[in-house]
C-alpha cells in the first residue's frame, strides 16, 4: 500500500466520523441563553433525548425548554425581549415572519419586551391552555405622511371655559373640644 493510499483512506474514515448537524441546528437562531440559574433542558425536534442547556446556548424555533425546581432560565429573544423560565416551567418557542410565540403548557414565565427595538407589525404571544397575551406594535405612517407642524388655530380671542367655575370653599365652623373625663 502506497503512502497517498493511507492517507486518502484515513481522510475518508476521519469524514465519515465527522457529527452531522442535526436539522434544527442548521436554520437561524431564535434566541440566546443569557441566564441559567440550577438545572435546564432543552428537547430539539431533531434529537431524540433531551439536551443540558447551558449558557450561551442557542434557542432554535420549536424547542422546548424545560426548568427543574429551583432552576431559572433568561432569553434574549431577537434582541428585543428578554422570556425569564421559572422554576418547574415548560415552554416552547416558534417564531413566523413578524411573529413569535412562546406557548406554555405549565409554569410561569415573564416577557419584558423593548418596542423600540420591535418592528411595524411585529407582535410576540404567550399562549397557555386559557389565555393568549401579545404585545403588538402599530403599522406607522411613513415620516412624509406626518405633518411637519400643527396647523394653526383660525379662531381669534381668549380661550372660553367649557364649564362653569366651582364657587370657592368655606371653611368649616371649629368643633368645640370634648370634654374630657368619663363617659356616661
Amino acid at each position: 500500500m502506497t503512502r497517498w493510499t493511507a492517507i486518502a483512506g484515513l481522510a475518508v474514515v476521519a469524514a465519515a466520523l465527522q457529527p452531522v448537524a442535526a436539522p434544527a441546528q442548521t436554520s437561524d437562531a431564535v434566541g440566546v441563553v443569557t441566564t441559567i440559574d440550577g438545572r435546564a433542558t432543552v428537547a430539539r425536534p431533531a434529537l431524540a433525548s433531551p439536551l443540558s442547556l447551558k449558557f450561551k446556548d442557542d434557542v432554535f424555533g420549536r424547542d422546548r425548554i424545560s426548568t427543574q425546581e429551583n432552576s431559572l432560565v433568561r432569553v434574549l429573544l431577537g434582541g428585543k425581549a428578554i422570556l425569564t423560565v421559572r422554576e418547574l416551567s415548560e415552554v416552547t418557542i416558534s417564531e413566523e415572519p413578524g411573529r413569535a410565540v412562546v406557548t406554555l403548557p405549565s409554569g410561569k414565565v415573564v416577557l419584558a419586551v423593548q418596542k423600540q427595538r420591535m418592528r411595524p407589525g411585529e407582535s410576540i404571544e404567550i399562549r397557555t391552555p386559557n389565555a393568549v397575551a401579545a404585545t403588538r406594535t402599530r403599522s406607522r405612517p411613513p415620516p412624509s405622511a406626518i405633518p411637519a407642524t400643527a396647523p394653526s388655530s383660525t379662531r381669534a380671542g381668549p380661550p372660553t371655559r367649557s364649564r362653569p367655575a366651582r364657587a370657592p370653599r368655606t371653611a368649616r365652623p371649629a368643633r368645640s373640644p370634648r370634654p374630657s373625663g368619663p363617659r356616661r
